[in-house]
């Protein structure tokens, strides 16, 4: 009997204590819930008056990954802060401002060369005089490549890639500089399409002459089938461009913006195509 009031002792002593650390531990754990539930409440309240005191409500569990919705951003003209997007627009601008100034560059080098060769290809060897009435025009439009439409194609971009520079805060789309840049690049495609035809006509009158070989006739002629794809080329990126530059109002809407510079991307692909094959032509020709 001793031995069995001993045991029961000893149990009801065990489970006393095991009730003593179970209720130390719910009063801790209670404890913690309670602070939770405090610290919870807090941050409702800090996100309803953040909420409250922001006019357009764009803090919240939902929040677009760019940190704001650039549609009410850009209705109540309030500029948009997102540093790496604008690190890559400034590296995208230096990079682009190099492609501006090679393109003209070598556009320039390319009119001098066509110059040059419509001065003394066909020409009448007695009188050193020009032949062709065509290549006599062709010739006064080449003489104004440089001075009127590649030098300010190029002006009119490094004057708007210095803006966004000065500025990262300033919107990339619909300012009045990358307008005179498309403006300045419109001009320049008139301009292509304009020289295209006397082009085409020129090197159809070099064909015709006797010393002009099969080699020399086929490389002209690729040379004239290839022209109006540039020109076709340099209108498609005309068009993207002209209505980046008119802005979110009367051009390009913000949600359409990645879709037009995607197409944008892919007509300046295909400008480049082109012109890579024009430059391997004429480097044949030579």
């Amino acid at each position: 009997m001793e031995q069995k009031e001993r045991e029961h002792k000893t149990e009801v002593e065990a489970m006393t204590n095991n009730r003593a650390m179970l209720e130390a531990k719910l009063a801790k754990y209670s404890s913690e819930l309670k602070s939770l539930k405090n610290t919870l409440q807090r941050e409702q309240e800090l996100s309803g008056r953040l909420r409250e005191s922001s006019p357009i409500g764009l803090v919240g569990s939902e929040r677009q990954p760019e940190t704001v919705r650039r549609e009410t951003y850009a209705a109540l003209n309030v500029p948009v802060v997102d540093a790496k997007l604008q690190g890559r627009v400034l590296v995208s601008l230096r990079a682009s401002l190099e492609l501006v100034t090679s393109f003209a560059t070598q556009l320039s080098t390319l009119h001098s060369y066509l110059q040059q060769r419509c001065k003394t290809y066909p020409i009448d060897t007695s009188t050193g005089v020009q032949i062709s009435t065509v290549n006599q025009k062709l010739c006064k439009l080449l003489h104004s490549s440089s001075s009127s439409y590649t030098k300010p194609l190029v002006s009119a971009f490094s004057q708007y890639s210095g803006k966004l520079h000065a500025n990262p805060y300033s919107t990339p789309t619909g300012s009045s500089d990358l307008m005179e840049f498309a403006l300045a690049h419109r001009r320049l495609v008139a301009y292509l399409d304009t020289l295209t035809p006397y082009l085409q006509i020129s090197l159809q009158e070099e064909c015709g002459e006797s010393v002009c070989g099969v080699q020399l006739t086929d490389i002209n002629m690729q040379i004239s089938n290839t022209l109006p794809r540039l020109v076709a080329a340099f209108s498609t990126a005309d068009n993207y461009l002209s209505l980046l530059a008119r802005g979110p109002v009367e051009g390009v809407s913000v949600a359409s913006l990645p879709v037009c510079l995607q197409r944008l991307k892919i007509s300046i692909r295909d400008l480049h195509s082109v012109l890579e094959a024009l430059h391997n032509l004429y480097s044949s020709k030579i």
